[in-house]
């Protein structure tokens, strides 16, 4: 597989908006506000309970033993990431 900069990864929050504020291209493209997306979608797996099918771009995340709504463990898997727009549902 190769390293696609469009997936989704887990990057911390100054890395976000260090490239949000500072970007290294042009603004007219995606490539800016992306790494907000990927930052702000992991944090909806780990801190807001979403499943990580539920949230696009899908995050670097598989869970394992789903309980209801609540999974057992959480581990990051960066081949489980995709891209994609973002959106909760």
């Amino acid at each position: 597989m190769t390293d696609d900069p469009n997936r989704c990864r887990w990057i911390m929050l100054e890395q976000a908006l260090a490239e949000f504020v500072y970007p290294a291209g042009r603004t007219q493209t995606q490539a800016h506000i992306r790494p907000l997306h990927w930052y702000v979608s992991c944090r909806l797996v780990l801190e807001g309970g979403f499943l990580p099918d539920e949230i696009t771009p899908r995050p670097p995340f598989v869970v394992e033993g789903v309980a209801g709504r609540r999974p057992s463990s959480i581990a990051r898997k960066p081949a489980a990431a995709e891209n994609g727009r973002f959106w909760v549902g």
